[in-house]
């Protein structure tokens, strides 16, 4: 009898150990540290981030009915050629204007040519292919979120002519043929209102003389 009760015992004893060390094992799997995603935003930017998505997909697609319902209402959206906002020479388009915009067969002066210094007048098409949609930005090398990437000699002013906005940057980092100095941005500029994000700048940028 008593062997028994200690053959019962030791049984015991062995299962519980194993399910002690189970236990044990799972709680250490756990605490694993998962890689953290430095493109991420934190919980309090998911919203700009799904706004910023869906807006680089309409500029992909060139659909502008749909892009004026982000933008704002009041400011409208400025497109800057360069990195170099200029509040004076920078076309402002309001939402009723540029959901036509593209079949706009207008011709606008939107700044001056780095370098020549000549005016750049194009039409609203000319000017998504050269300056807005240069390059596929939805398939971008990287993604900053509220970070410079691409540097040259343009001042970047963006942060102080859109103060507490939220600013994306899809750049290119070039080609080493070219010392990459062919690198290309294009900055989406967002500002929170009403609880909503909503664009009011577009930035096209690339190396400068």
């Amino acid at each position: 009898m008593y062997k028994i009760m200690a053959t019962i015992i030791l049984i015991t004893l062995f299962i519980s150990g194993c399910s002690s060390s189970n236990l044990g094992a799972e709680h250490n799997n756990s605490n694993e540290q998962v890689p953290s995603n430095n493109n991420q935003l934190p919980v309090e930017g998911t919203d700009p981030q799904q706004t910023v998505t869906e807006v680089i997909d309409l500029l992909k697609n060139k659909d502008f009915p749909r892009l004026a319902a982000y933008v704002h209402p009041t400011e409208g959206v400025r497109f800057s050629p360069y990195g170099h906002v200029n509040t004076e020479t920078d076309v402002t388009m309001q939402a009723n204007i540029i959901q036509n915009a593209i079949e706009d067969e207008g011709i606008l002066d939107w700044g001056s040519y780095d370098g020549s210094g000549e005016s750049i007048d194009l039409t609203f098409a000319d000017y998504y292919d050269k300056f807005i949609y240069s390059h596929d930005f939805v398939n971008a090398d990287q993604v900053g979120y509220n970070t410079i990437i691409g540097t040259g000699n343009t001042i970047n002013n963006a942060t102080e002519v859109y103060p507490d906005s939220y600013i994306v940057e899809y750049h290119f980092k070039g080609t080493e043929a070219n010392n990459y100095m062919d690198w290309s941005s294009l900055k989406i500029v967002l500002v929170e209102l009403d609880r909503d994000w909503v664009i009011v700048g577009i930035i096209h940028d690339q190396w400068t003389i």
